[in-house]
């Protein structure tokens, strides 16, 4: 499968490993084929190297991205940008929310989730046995031979 995207600065990035694991930064330069120099202002994740293998690059790029570039200027272009909304309509971030919202719930709420999962299935499998037997007594009635057809024998 061929790269989807390419590490270069301005690459803005999903941690997915250490202490800032689920929140977004923006690549400012490369150190190594290993490592990178990443900022994000807005996220809480300071300027530090991160290895590649800790992040997930993302399709968003922030323009004109040089390595003497402030965390000012950085959340800037970000907030310029809409980085932060534009990551929360993609998949990734949809997953990332559904996540952090599912961490959030209580034992009651997970409960009531339980709760809703069975009554859910019991309807599925109501309707899917219907439907079965519905299916089952068509075939049984294509199979019956007609009373034409036996009075011709």
């Amino acid at each position: 499968m061929p790269v989807k995207y390419f590490v270069q600065r301005g690459r803005v990035a999903l941690i997915n490993q250490g202490p800032y694991a689920g929140k977004l930064c923006a690549i400012i330069d490369i150190i190594d084929q290993n490592r990178a120099l990443v900022s994000g202002p807005l996220t809480g994740v300071p300027r530090q190297p991160i290895s590649f293998k800790m992040m997930r690059l993302t399709r968003f790029l922030l323009p004109d991205t040089h390595p003497a570039i402030s965390d000012k200027r950085l959340k800037l272009k970000w907030e310029k940008d809409n980085i932060r909304d534009q990551f929360a309509q993609t998949k990734a971030g949809s997953r990332l929310a559904a996540k952090s919202k599912k961490a959030k719930m209580t034992d009651f709420d997970r409960f009531k989730l339980y709760r809703i999962k069975q009554r859910m299935n019991k309807l599925i499998n109501k309707k899917t046995e219907r439907l079965c037997a519905a299916e089952k007594k068509k075939r049984k009635e294509a199979r019956k031979p007609t009373k034409q057809a036996t009075a011709k024998k």
